[in-house]
């Protein structure tokens, strides 16, 4: 389904047509879904190459019970339409802050979690594979606004809690999806080598609640940390303070296993525990490259965990994301 033309304010939602004029100008769109019923799991990066503009890399990572995963990435130019777009990975903005939709068609690789934690993924054989899935906002757009002023890895960010559905097939085995996530949308210049760490919470829950948390330390002391969060009940949102983001427990390399973030809201403390079920290692090359497999070593500037996680908010219990990025030793 294809949407109407977005127009006037809404065009936010879309990539720019024209440059800035900026070396590591670029622009990004991260999707990230959970399905609990088939314990399958999403997460896309469509992003345009500072070197040509018009150039988008798709990345897709589809996580499967076993510690399988499925992945690919291209490079590809799009046609004009309402979204971002390269080779296998398309978007499309069917309603403006309230309906997208995702699809996917290629070829990917079909690997272990072994191999990928084993370090950088050499290629191999590759399967075809589709994916549509259909995003529905469940709370209203979080904003970061100027408070992305002085960031390394993007001038504007913000994201939304979705609803999902679609489905997945490889080869010959298929998987009916329902879900919940977020998309999210940045732009402006992009140096991961500016950054020494990074978390990147969020989850939705039955309720019609989702929370979300960004800290991203840089390196160097003249560059203020960005340290925000969210709380939405559905309808409204609220920003959060955040009181601390705690790592319970850790794998020999850093990776999370469980996390504790702590958020004052007007309605008091809240803690909200993680269990990580399944993570993807990346690693990060500067200014801007997303390796898959594990890094062991500074060359690759930053090691990304890219997690599949049970929260517990409450008396509630729910999925989403935890996104953590730190320096190799």
């Amino acid at each position: 389904m294809t949407g109407a033309a977005v127009t006037g304010a809404d065009t936010a939602e879309l990539p720019l047509r024209a440059r800035p004029d900026d070396a590591h100008w670029t622009e990004n769109y991260c999707n990230q879904a959970y399905c609990p019923d088939t314990q399958v799991g999403f997460w896309t990066h469509l992003s345009r190459l500072a070197r040509p503009y018009q150039v988008w890399r798709d990345v897709l990572i589809a996580y499967l019970p076993g510690d399988r995963f499925l992945v690919a990435k291209g490079f590809g130019r799009p046609a004009a339409g309402n979204g971002p777009a390269a080779g296998m990975l398309s978007l499309t903005c069917e309603e403006p802050w309230k309906r997208w939709a995702m699809r996917f068609d290629g070829g990917v690789r079909d690997v272990s979690g072994d191999e990928l934690r084993a370090g950088k993924l050499s290629d191999g054989h590759y399967v075809s594979a589709s994916l549509e899935l259909s995003w529905a906002a469940m709370s209203p757009v979080w904003q970061l606004g100027g408070r992305m002023d002085e960031q390394t890895w993007a001038h504007s960010h913000y994201e939304q809690a979705c609803q999902v559905s679609g489905q997945l097939t490889v080869g010959a085995e298929s998987w009916d999806l329902a879900g919940s996530g977020i998309r999210d949308h940045s732009r402006g210049p992009r140096v991961f080598g500016t950054v020494r760490e990074h978390w990147w919470l969020s989850g939705q829950f039955p309720s019609g609640r989702s929370f979300a948390l960004l800290e991203v330390t840089n390196h160097g002391s003249d560059v203020t940390p960005l340290r925000h969060a969210y709380v939405s009940d559905g309808a409204n949102l609220e920003e959060a303070e955040v009181i601390a983001v705690d790592l319970l427990e850790a794998t020999d390399t850093g990776s999370p296993v469980r996390t504790r973030v702590r958020l004052r809201t007007s309605k008091g403390e809240q803690l909200i525990e993680g269990r990580i079920l399944q993570t993807m290692p990346f690693a990060m090359g500067s200014p801007n490259e997303l390796i898959f497999g594990a890094a062991h070593d500074a060359t690759d500037r930053l090691a990304l965990s890219e997690c599949q996680t049970e929260y517990r908010w409450g008396d509630e219990l729910s999925y989403g994301l935890t996104e953590r990025s730190r320096t190799p030793a």
